[in-house]
């Protein structure tokens, strides 16, 4: 990391007029109302992000380190980079090398087809915050704007929680181990062939990947500890989104087929959803509707619970309000309804605003009503009423 960081420093030097450089500097501060006194009732993080581009005719170079204190939870202060690669264009193609975050799918709450990078969960397990991974991907453009890419991910990140007293740590009160045993060796290449077309009106994308499965099971690996378990699977996905005037209509899908390991059934995601803007005066006003299923095909191997499945039969309803004023204010309100037996809900309020040029202030309000009758991933985490804000300063 130190090499690479190096490298960067005396890119700056020799070729600053190339280069873009963005630093997010953000405080943040939780206040937890759980139904679990053994957890902590705050959370103070300072955390920052410093991005690197260079760019140079058909060369570019990218950089991304992020940086994190929890004072509180010394397992919460980490440093992570991001991404450091190469991207080379050719004339109608180009070529990746290094460590990479890949975002795939067009779904609002979950996408179900984004299983290049795993989420961090040391930085808040309910936003996107993903770990990049080294590859070599090729991907080569037709006449037509329709294109293939070929990718090779050559290592697998772990998956690392806060410590046990968090009031997001889901194990109960068993230890967790974050290294991961795996059927075959740890680094074993996975392979993607990614394929991305335009019709009218029309986007869509078809994947195939061969490798570990993004879904990891948990085994014990003593009395009062557990890891995670690499599987080996194909997978067969794709999502779409077709636009009509002020609708949006969105479909991810994708069918998992395990290679042999016994302890997890070949199983079937599906999610779709409608998105319609309206504009009015000063603000658009966005509604967002959409379905999760997820189907096992195998009830006598571990269940939807067992693997801390969260939406497998749940609706998605959302409401977004975008100012169109100079502070980019905007507002959100969220809800996941669980439609099975297991009755889970959660709620989400969010406002975020601008002020000046470079500082960003966000408020949000997070409500988990778990399942009472089930072992799920929410029921194991408690009832939850949180308040977060957080302020950032973008120079």
């Amino acid at each position: 990391m130190k090499i690479i960081y190096l490298f960067f420093l005396l890119i700056v030097n020799l070729y600053a007029n190339n280069l873009n450089i963005i630093n997010n500097l953000s405080i943040q501060y939780n206040n937890f109302n759980n139904n679990k006194n053994s957890k902590i009732d705050t959370e103070k993080t300072i955390s920052l992000e410093n991005k690197v581009k260079y760019k140079l005719s058909n060369l570019s170079l990218i950089y991304d380190v992020y940086l994190q204190k929890d004072f509180k939870d010394s397992r919460r202060t980490f440093a992570s980079l991001n991404e450091a690669y190469i991207k080379y264009k050719f004339k109608n193609s180009f070529i990746i090398v290094g460590k990479e975050i890949k975002h795939w799918g067009v779904l609002e709450e979950y996408n179900i087809v984004d299983i290049f990078n795993i989420n961090s969960n040391l930085i808040d397990p309910f936003e996107t915050n993903k770990i990049g991974n080294i590859n070599l991907s090729y991907k080569y453009f037709f006449k037509n704007d329709d294109n293939i890419e070929v990718v090779t991910k050559i290592d697998e990140e772990q998956d690392k929680y806060a410590s046990l007293n968090n009031p997001y740590y889901p194990f109960t009160t068993f230890n967790y181990n974050s290294t991961f045993d795996s059927e075959k060796y740890k680094n074993k290449p996975n392979i993607f062939i990614k394929y991305n077309g335009y019709l009218e009106n029309i986007d869509y994308s078809l994947v195939y990947m061969n490798g570990y499965d993004n879904q990891r099971d948990f085994k014990f690996i003593s009395v009062d500890t557990i890891n995670q378990y690499l599987y080996l699977v194909n997978k067969y996905m794709g999502y779409a989104t077709y636009q009509n005037n002020n609708i949006l209509y969105k479909v991810e899908t994708s069918y998992t087929k395990v290679n042999g390991y016994d302890n997890i059934s070949n199983y079937l995601q599906f999610g779709m959803g409608v998105e319609y803007t309206q504009n009015i005066n000063d603000f658009d006003l966005i509604y967002i509707s959409e379905y999760y299923k997820y189907k096992q095909f195998d009830d006598n191997k571990k269940s939807i619970n067992d693997l801390n499945i969260v939406l497998q039969n749940d609706i998605f309803l959302a409401l977004k309000l975008n100012f169109n004023n100079q502070n980019d204010s905007s507002f959100a309100l969220s809800l996941v309804n669980d439609l099975d037996d297991r009755k889970e809900k959660v709620i989400k309020v969010s406002y975020n605003q601008r002020l000046f040029d470079d500082y960003k202030i966000s408020f949000s309000y997070l409500n988990i009503i778990p399942s009472n009758k089930k072992n799920t991933y929410f029921k194991n985490i408690g009832k939850q009423n949180n308040l977060q804000f957080m302020i950032e300063y973008n120079f």
